[in-house]
């Protein structure tokens, strides 16, 4: 990496929006940040490997929407090895987080589901499916979303290390 001490290769692929996402079903993007981390590991004779970041279930775009005027879905946000994955709901005004359920039960139903024993988010999320914790709100979900994002970036950090 020439000169630099130490590169941070830092990125985010994550949609700005959920606009035209479907309702109610799995829908995957792929994680292209960390296919180029990956690729730049896999083609650079370095002895000193750059460093991973990226932004957990969220957009590096930052939105100039006022938050009061908008209307956001409900959604379950989650990732696997290779994707971006979302489950998305309805209205939060209108429909309310109860939806979380439901969602969570069709991202568990789903092949990309780690299991409940994964991280805390995972178990939260097998908890809604069956009721045990509520079905909280927009904070709530993105703590979930962070905890299982950053158990897994972490794991696969440590594949490259050993």
């Amino acid at each position: 990496m020439g000169n630099w001490r130490k590169v941070i290769v830092s990125s985010s692929y994550y949609p700005k929006s959920q606009a035209g996402i479907p309702q109610h079903a799995v829908h995957t993007i792929p994680r292209e940040e960390w296919n180029l981390w990956q690729h730049i590991m896999e083609n650079t004779g370095s002895t000193s490997p750059p460093g991973f970041s990226d932004y957990p279930t969220s957009s590096a775009e930052i939105s100039n929407v006022d938050p009061r005027f908008m209307s956001p879905y409900v959604s379950v946000r989650y990732s696997d090895w290779n994707n971006w994955i979302l489950v998305k709901g309805t209205a939060a005004r209108s429909n309310g987080w109860e939806q979380t359920q439901n969602l969570s039960q069709i991202l568990v139903s789903s092949p990309y589901y780690f299991g409940p024993h994964y991280s805390w988010g995972d178990s939260y999320i097998y908890d809604r499916v069956n009721g045990n914790v509520s079905s909280g709100g927009s904070k709530v979900w993105r703590k979930v979303a962070h905890t299982h994002h950053l158990t897994m970036v972490v794991e696969q950090l440590l594949q490259y290390s050993s």
